[in-house]
């Protein structure tokens, strides 16, 4: 039965369709031609590996040993030319570059400021946060050419840059103060996609404390681009942050850190 040689993206890991063993994590394996033949191949786990067959002599982990190349298969199901070809083939997709990651922070000029970043809502509101640190308050640390993701001046996420499956995680660092104990709170993230639809993305914190009184959170919120923000292969859209508190509140954003991996 041939064995199809395929990339799982999502899972960062390399699928032999067909085999016993299916899948591997992305740069385990490494294949080369076996000693003195010109039409068989090893592929090696450079990790160690579970269900293999071990050379008694070294220490290699064999995933596959003298295998016939013409057991195996591109992702199109097509045969390989050579014994050479399913080699580059085994190493190209089996270890493709691990995926891009950075991170944006952005910081108020002074993080126990009372006046500037304070934004109040009234029970039952839904106010926009308006995070209106100065270009001096934030490090940007961000993937390749992604430049800033968090606009100051018009408090929007703005993901133009991004591209499908792309995976966003929006962390939120704020001090929430309300006259009424034990009341709750939401924070959403409302996105506008390229065509103009939007929806919403939130969790809802239950504040625990005395009435009159400043409660630091950590909230964080999730998403990946997909095709509702990403369609025909055009931008991403954008977002923006709202406070929904259950009772009149006053919300103090101290950072806001957006991570990325690709």
């Amino acid at each position: 039965m041939a064995i199809t040689v395929k990339r799982d993206d999502r899972a960062n890991a390399v699928i032999f369709q067909g085999s016993s063993l299916p899948s591997y994590w992305n740069g385990l394996l490494t294949a080369s031609l076996s000693s003195g033949s010109t039409d068989r191949i090893d592929i090696i786990n450079t990790a160690g590996t579970s269900g293999s067959w071990n050379d008694p002599t070294i220490t290699k982990a064999y995933e596959y040993y003298e295998v016939e190349y013409t057991m195996f298969r591109d992702a199109s199901g097509n045969a390989f030319a050579n014994a050479v070809d399913t080699v580059n083939h085994i190493n190209t997709t089996a270890n493709q570059h691990s995926p891009l990651s950075g991170f944006e922070t952005i910081i108020t000029g002074n993080r126990t400021s009372t006046e500037t970043y304070n934004v109040t809502a009234s029970a039952g509101e839904s106010v926009l946060v308006e995070f209106t640190g100065s270009s001096n308050n934030y490090n940007t640390f961000v993937t390749e050419d992604i430049l800033k993701i968090y606009d100051t001046g018009s408090h929007t996420f703005n993901f133009n840059q991004l591209v499908s499956q792309d995976a966003i995680e929006v962390s939120v660092e704020y001090v929430v103060n309300t006259d009424v104990a034990d009341a709750g709170h939401e924070i959403q993230l409302r996105f506008i996609n390229n065509i103009g639809l939007s929806y919403t993305s939130s969790t809802t914190q239950t504040q625990v404390q005395s009435a009159d009184e400043d409660v630091e959170y950590i909230t964080t919120l999730p998403f990946y681009i997909g095709d509702d923000l990403v369609l025909n292969g055009t931008n991403s859209g954008s977002a923006q942050l709202f406070f929904s508190p259950d009772e009149d509140a006053t919300i103090k954003v101290k950072n806001i850190t957006t991570f990325l991996t690709r």
